[in-house]
């Protein structure tokens, strides 16, 4: 499977993902709040490789300290960390399974 398919059944992952979150524990806009923070994805690819090439098409930014950093995957535009984290899981999870090139969900409160 090429980045790009791999990206985009990642994204719809995502979305799918944070939307059960959603329903599960309630949505931020009926007035169910969770911490507020953000969450991304990171793979730690060499900046010189063709996948860390095809991933900057698609968004990926140099991290600070090595590999490539997307940052919350399923676009989702509250501030509950609980629906980003579930986003960005479940990208990881389907690029990971895709590529055979491992992926991390990370976040932070705050």
């Amino acid at each position: 499977m090429n980045i790009e398919t791999a990206h985009n059944e990642a994204i719809i992952a995502a979305q799918a993902a944070t939307e059960s979150i959603a329903l599960q524990y309630g949505k931020e806009s009926e007035g169910n709040y969770d911490a507020c923070g953000f969450a991304w994805v990171k793979t730690d690819v060499d900046g010189r490789s063709a996948v860390a090439r095809q991933l900057k098409k698609l968004g990926f930014r140099k991290d600070w300290n090595y590999g490539y950093t997307l940052w919350n995957p399923s676009g989702y535009g509250g501030q509950n960390m609980r629906e980003k984290e579930a986003g960005a899981r479940a990208y990881a999870h389907v690029m990971t399974e895709a590529l055979g090139t491992e992926f991390f969900a990370q976040s932070r409160m705050d």
